[in-house]
């Protein structure tokens, strides 16, 4: 899920903020290829690639995972970048010469920062349901431990129909809701570390 997580936010704001700041032909091409992806529905297209490729490697899978979620975020950066670059002190940094790399290395990325991160643990979620998903309906052969592994062994042997047993089933599916709500009070103290209006309205 890390991997995933990383590559995906890697690619989007890099691209993305490459898109927003450049625009003309450049913005159209990201652009293009990005609709392009976003048609694409990741969850059937893995399964097909699980068919032809060997996925029983979660770092494999988590490359995978990241090279094909990328698309949403790209747009947001876009959008992001294309509202900052009309803002005072952009103006200000292009009057003063401060060059491409100034700009966008000190003043759009840490301005987006907040949201750089919020997307990132959003896809880290996203991506580990996305590997348990595959795990659970057998289409990635993988034996390690996986909250996946837990959920399908323990559907496919019963567990639901048996009072004592329905704790194999519940434990994993429980894990996944604590994570999900870590993620959700991450989410919002990293909003309240970047956004000092959020602080001052405390």
């Amino acid at each position: 899920g890390f991997v995933a997580a990383l590559i995906s936010t890697f690619i989007a704001v890099t691209f993305g903020t490459l898109a927003g700041f450049a625009g003309g032909r450049v913005d159209s091409f990201i652009m293009m290829i990005t609709d392009i992806v976003l048609t694409i529905p990741q969850f059937p297209l893995l399964a097909v690639l699980a068919a032809f490729l060997t996925l029983d490697n979660l770092t494999f899978l988590g490359v995978l995972l990241g090279l094909l979620s990328w698309a949403a975020l790209l747009r947001a950066v876009r959008s992001q970048v294309l509202s900052l670059k009309e803002r005072d002190f952009i103006e200000a940094s292009r009057a003063l010469d401060m060059g491409t790399n100034h700009i966008i290395f000190r003043e759009l990325v840490p301005n987006m920062m907040t949201y750089i991160v919020i997307s990132f643990t959003l896809a880290l979620t996203s991506a580990i349901y996305t590997q348990v998903g595959l795990v659970f309906l057998g289409l990635v052969p993988i034996s390690t431990s996986n909250w996946g592994v837990m959920i399908s062994l323990a559907w496919t042997r019963g567990a639901i129909f048996f009072k004592d047993s329905i704790w194999y089933i519940m434990m994993p599916i429980l894990a996944i809701v604590l994570l999900q709500l870590s993620v959700v009070t991450t989410t919002r103290s990293l909003e309240l570390v970047f956004n000092p209006r959020l602080r001052a309205g405390e």
